[in-house]
């Protein structure tokens, strides 16, 4: 078990290769596979969890803005599909 910017991540071998773990503490475990090795899939996982807190970040300034009336509803909701894409865009 290895932690990263305070979040658990891991990498367990199974028969298909290694898995890659990151336990969210929102979304929960969130598991990743199948990577050639452990390093493989601990260095995706870091630039999951970098993504995640600048796009967390973005996300709450842009509420911020909503709440203060500075973005209507239909830019609030393009914005933060936007940052969760490119949390998301990764994994493609």
């Amino acid at each position: 078990m290895n932690y990263y910017l305070g979040y658990v991540i891991e990498a367990v071998e199974t028969e298909q290769g290694w898995v890659g773990i990151w336990h969210h503490q929102l979304v929960g475990r969130i598991e990743i596979q199948f990577f050639p090795n452990a390093q493989a899939a601990l260095v995706l996982l870091m630039e999951l969890i970098d993504r995640d807190v600048a796009a967390s970040s973005l996300m709450k300034l842009v509420d911020e803005w909503f709440e203060a009336g500075q973005l209507d509803e239909l830019e609030h909701h393009q914005v933060t599909n936007s940052l969760v894409q490119s949390v998301l865009a990764l994994l493609n």
